[in-house]
């Protein structure tokens, strides 16, 4: 297990959303809501690409969902844990300390934001 991890340029942002899904930095996850459903993912649990492709699946398996929430679903994670750098480089399984990964992205998305000017 590594704890050397690759960010994208932009790093997710507490109440960030891809389509109904936002990331909810304080609790480390990432929330569904709409009319007819609501799901909460622990990312802190998301160890590794099978767990995501688990989520993936499951969510493929539900009528209530759309291919649009699968798709956000999909980008949410892609944003989040960058995972073909860091669970699955050159198709080699890996495995992370998720917490720590997102205690580090959330300190590194802090640092970043600069105010926007009046």
């Amino acid at each position: 297990m590594s704890d050397v991890w690759e960010f994208r340029e932009q790093v997710p942002y507490d109440g960030q959303t891809w389509g109904k899904w936002r990331f909810d930095e304080r609790s480390r996850w990432l929330v569904y809501d709409d009319d007819e459903a609501s799901l909460c993912i622990d990312l802190s649990a998301t160890d590794g690409s099978a767990r995501m492709l688990d989520w993936i699946f499951w969510m493929n398996d539900h009528d209530w969902y759309t291919r649009h929430d699968l798709a956000d679903l999909i980008q949410a994670f892609d944003d989040i844990f960058y995972p073909r750098a860091n669970l699955c480089p050159n198709g080699q399984d890996q495995v992370m300390d998720a917490k720590k990964y997102l205690h580090v992205m959330s300190g590194i998305g802090r640092t970043e934001r600069k105010p926007i000017a009046a």
